[in-house]
């Protein structure tokens, strides 16, 4: 099984309007995949308040697949310079 992180840094402000349209997105992940999805936010700011937030995509069986579904969820509804920030990691049980 794979676990995914993806993460990104945003404003205060930003981070409140994109909160929903992030949730949004993950239930759709959640239902094509099967995959556990949680949304977290690091306990400690960066400068001038940013947050540094993460996607966490968690039991994904077929990587191929689940990187088509996450992506088509992501431009379903997301900005696109939203899209842009987000960094990927990808790791695998052990």
């Amino acid at each position: 099984m794979e676990h995914w992180y993806v993460y990104y840094k945003l404003s205060p402000t930003e981070r409140d309007a994109m909160r929903e349209p992030v949730r949004r997105m993950q239930e759709q992940v959640a239902l094509a995949s099967g995959a556990l999805t949680r949304l977290l936010q690091r306990t400690e700011q960066g400068e001038a308040g940013t947050a540094t937030v993460m996607e966490v995509y968690e039991d994904i069986e077929d990587a191929g697949r689940f990187a088509g579904q996450l992506d088509a969820a992501v431009r379903a509804h997301l900005p696109r310079e939203h899209v842009a920030a987000r960094r990927v990691e990808r790791f695998r049980d052990a």
